[in-house]
């Protein structure tokens, strides 16, 4: 297990079942790991995803120290899961994109924050680049004025002011784009172009008919797709014309309601994508 959590030389990233929501651990070579959103429901008395779901996962591969965890913006689909993780494990830091909320969930991760000593920066001093085991890590997305923008700009609501990441490992990269829409995504392009391309793009929000523009899927030109959703028959997640979109661009789509979770292990030359439900 030492060699497994700590000497390894592979990226692997997996992307929990966490129901409508997003929670993903990403285990760099050499033992350092970041958790990127935690899943969550809105009434966590009713079931805590951190506790019952999360955690476990994490102390299964013997993790007990988080170096960060990633806030990517604070609707409790993503955020109420790292509630727990915050007071449980030793979290050496916690990004968010400074957006502040009213909502319990988001006052007890903050408060679990300040109680357990979490190094969490202003989302303006955030490392925009930074490498580590050899992986690149992008922060891409919002930019870094936004909160100054939220008047005059209507449409940067709380999904469209997501933290969107992207890992480079050499020949794969893998992108994280949180719950934006088709303006923000429009936005993402523009500044950042033709450096969206990745090999594994988890889908923003969810696969909803709002997000995964034709525009984005141009720019970032995905092999393969992975939907964290949970279809409750309404919402439609995700939407036949995103799963159309995916496939129009030859692009392999995962989803965790049907196949669990998904990891992907990759040494930087191969990836290996391996649900847990084998169909």
């Amino acid at each position: 297990w030492l060699n497994q959590r700590y000497w390894h030389r592979d990226l692997k990233i997996t992307i929990l079942d966490v129901g409508h929501g997003n929670a993903a651990l990403i285990e760099f070579p050499g033992g350092r790991n970041f958790l990127l959103d935690g899943g969550g429901f809105p009434d966590i008395a009713a079931f805590d995803l951190g506790a019952r779901v999360v955690a476990p996962y994490l102390w299964g591969r013997k993790i007990l120290t988080v170096d960060k965890l990633l806030l990517s913006h604070p609707n409790s689909d993503h955020m109420n899961g790292l509630i727990y993780i915050a007071d449980h494990f030793k979290v050496k830091e916690l990004w968010t994109n400074g957006e502040p909320r009213g909502t319990l969930g988001f006052r007890m991760l903050m408060n679990s924050a300040r109680i357990n000593r979490i190094r969490a920066p202003a989302f303006e001093s955030l490392d925009r680049q930074l490498s580590i085991g050899g992986v690149m890590v992008r922060l891409f997305y919002p930019p870094p004025d936004f909160l100054a923008k939220l008047e005059s700009d209507r449409w940067r609501n709380t999904n469209n002011n997501s933290l969107v990441v992207q890992l480079v490992y050499k020949n794969h990269s893998f992108l994280f784009p949180g719950d934006i829409t088709s303006r923000a995504e429009a936005e993402l392009v523009r500044i950042c172009g033709s450096q969206l391309r990745s090999t594994v793009v988890v889908v923003p929000h969810h696969g909803s008919r709002s997000s995964s523009s034709p525009m984005l899927l141009s720019a970032v030109k995905p092999e393969f797709a992975i939907v964290s959703a949970r279809d409750s028959g309404r919402g439609r997640h995700p939407h036949p014309i995103v799963v159309e979109r995916y496939r129009n661009h030859q692009c392999q789509l995962f989803n965790t309601e049907k196949q669990g979770a998904i990891r992907l292990v990759s040494d930087g030359q191969t990836l290996k994508v391996e649900p847990y439900v084998k169909e």
